[in-house]
């Protein structure tokens, strides 16, 4: 097995971690925009929400929708469907129990144009499956010049305010997922991640992850462990008697919550170094990278920066997120024991 003796590798994001652990909800009231057509009579005109319509006129949701109480719709566009494999088809033969699930996550009762959602990132609102949506917007920032965008769940709206006399419509560039159970079981229940399971569970980090969190987890997959040499039984040798323990503990980031568009959508605030404190590391995060150092503060003279990037981010859970990365924090030589 070959083993680098490097150590971590700044991965691309900001500190708006910290923002991004305060989650709230948000009341919203019905307000009415005078004069515009009830959402229904939007979406059936509209080709691009062809998709959307078939599902809720399937559900019998039309009467709903054309109706006096106001509604926020966050609506995948078709394209949207598309990259999701989602077709007229796929409507037509989904049990009606799925589908009203899946639909029902992206509608938020009460009228909620952009002006109206708080200037912050993570506002958690309820849809009418009962389960949170969370929203952020885009934070001004004196040090660089930003877009206004609005996302949810970390997904762009590629359009906001298309208004109507009883809501309004956000239109998404993408499909809302569900939130899994856990943390722990988004990672249990992926085969790609089986190796980080393992260490996870070697270095007794993994039983925390169904707990209420928030947890925020990095999660390198089997072929970043195989490319540094790691196989199923060259994990079995690592004990935590002959190498540290924050040889995987970085991975496991608890009390954050933050999608991979929040690190854009709000400025770093403050100065001097923020992160995560273990017992004897430490990792740093700033603005363009993520750092890892051991404590006290000794940096091997062989250190260098090598880029550590979101892979698959953006797999939300009741208690956090799991964000899937393309290269190891640490490697196991470096963690050794003297």
């Amino acid at each position: 097995m070959k083993l680098k003796k490097y150590i971590i590798k700044p991965l691309l994001f900001s500190v708006l971690l910290l923002l991004a652990s305060c989650v709230k909800d948000f009341d919203t009231q019905p307000e009415f925009a005078v004069g515009q057509r009830p959402l229904l009579t939007l979406l059936e005109n509209n080709y691009s929400f062809s998709i959307f319509y078939q599902a809720i006129k399937r559900l019998g949701m039309d009467k709903t929708l054309s109706g006096n109480d106001a509604y926020t719709l966050l609506v995948p566009d078709n394209d949207a469907f598309a990259l999701a494999g989602i077709t007229t088809e796929t409507v037509a033969k989904l049990d009606t129990a799925s589908l009203r699930k899946l639909i029902g996550y992206h509608i938020v009762k009460g009228t909620l144009p952009y002006n109206k959602i708080p200037q912050t990132v993570d506002y958690k609102f309820t849809t009418l499956t009962a389960q949170p949506v969370y929203f952020s917007v885009t934070l001004p920032d004196p040090n660089r010049t930003k877009p206004k965008l609005l996302h949810v769940n970390g997904i762009t709206a590629k359009k906001t305010d298309v208004m109507a006399s009883n809501g309004v419509i956000h239109v998404l560039e993408n499909v809302l997922t569900l939130p899994a159970a856990s943390v722990k079981s988004i990672l249990n229940d992926d085969p790609d991640y089986s190796l980080f399971v393992q260490a996870l569970k070697q270095f007794g980090l993994f039983d925390q992850l169904d707990k209420p969190g928030p947890f925020v987890v990095l999660a390198p997959s089997n072929e970043v462990f195989m490319q540094n040499g790691i196989d199923e039984s060259a994990l079995a040798t690592l004990d935590t008697l002959t190498y540290k323990k924050f040889l995987f503990a970085p991975y496991v980031i608890p009390g954050k919550f933050f999608f991979k568009s929040d690190l854009d959508d709000a400025p770093l605030t403050g100065t001097g170094p923020h992160g995560v404190r273990g017992a004897d590391y430490l990792l740093f995060i700033d603005y363009y990278s993520f750092n890892f150092q051991l404590l006290p503060d000794k940096v091997d003279p062989s250190y260098y920066a090598n880029a550590v990037q979101f892979s698959s981010p953006d797999h939300l859970a009741y208690n956090g997120m799991v964000h899937g990365v393309n290269s190891l924090l640490i490697t196991p030589d470096y963690t050794l024991k003297p």
